[in-house]
């Protein structure tokens, strides 16, 4: 999927109403994000959309947010719409179940049983600490 400047465009006029005095709260950027949780962030290499996506990262970063970063490589946009047969659908999914599982604060041994179950799962995790 791919976005033109026109459909980016037309996208804020469909959100906003408009192009011009757009309020504060309409696009992103605007927000105080200081004291959000850890946040897990994948952007798609070939997307139109990345630079937000990765603006959005760094601005959590430095309102000292912990941010974990994820680059579909030669993905488009929507690539997690996509056949799971696709290596780099299963690698994105991968990061996000690392992310979630990680939180939760599983025992060494269920972060090993996941490790063994889940493919790809071993490097995305190899900072775990049990809890």
């Amino acid at each position: 999927m791919r976005f033109t400047p026109a459909d980016i465009e037309q996208m804020v006029r469909d959100y906003v109403g408009r192009l011009t005095a757009l309020p504060l709260a309409a696009l992103p950027g605007t927000a105080d994000l200081g004291g959000l949780p850890p946040t897990a962030i994948a952007v798609s290499e070939y997307d139109d959309l990345r630079p937000s996506g990765d603006l959005l990262a760094t601005q959590l970063e430095e309102s000292g947010v912990r941010v974990r970063r994820y680059l579909a490589a030669g993905m488009l946009h929507g690539h997690l719409n996509r056949a799971p047969s696709l290596t780099e659908v299963d690698r994105t999914l991968d990061f996000f179940a690392a992310e979630l599982v990680g939180r939760r604060g599983f025992s060494q041994a269920r972060i090993d049983d996941l490790k063994e179950r889940l493919p790809g799962l071993p490097e995305l995790v190899a900072d775990w600490k049990p809890q």
